[in-house]
């Protein structure tokens, strides 16, 4: 399914078997280059150590993926406009077979890794989910 980024979505994290935090109601493109890169963002600020979470579950929209499901995803990354001429393209990012648990991780390093390959902040990436597909048992 493609998305646009204005989709309903949310996300519960835990750590350790326990509930940590969940953003709820917040449009896709605002749970990504909001909440998930603001909290990066703040840790990193503060020199606290970015821990390994568990993604409980994920929804867009009427679509609930819970851990344990395997799931194809889609990104296109690219520099906020004031940064835009440094690098104009968006680039295709794919995370394939990957188990929901992992997105928020992903997403994460996906935030860190784009802002030093392009040699600017994380606060200067920009990531769109443009397509998730849940994997049947067989793929």
């Amino acid at each position: 399914m493609s998305y646009t980024g204005k989709e309903w979505s949310s996300i519960q994290v835990e750590e350790n078997g326990k509930p940590q935090f969940c953003w709820c109601n917040i449009t896709l493109y605002h749970l990504l280059n909001t909440a998930i890169k603001g909290m990066t963002i703040s840790k990193l600020n503060k020199d606290e150590e970015i821990k390994k979470v568990s993604t409980d579950f994920i929804t867009i929209n009427d679509l609930k993926l819970s851990k344990g499901t395997k799931v194809n995803v889609k990104f296109l990354v690219s520099l906020k406009e004031d940064y835009y001429n440094l690098y104009p393209e968006k680039l295709l990012s794919e995370l394939n077979n990957i188990d929901v648990r992992e997105i928020f991780n992903k997403i994460v390093e996906l935030f860190d890794n784009y802002a030093y390959a392009l040699d600017t902040d994380i606060d200067n990436v920009i990531i769109e989910l443009t397509e998730i597909r849940e994997l049947s048992k067989e793929e």
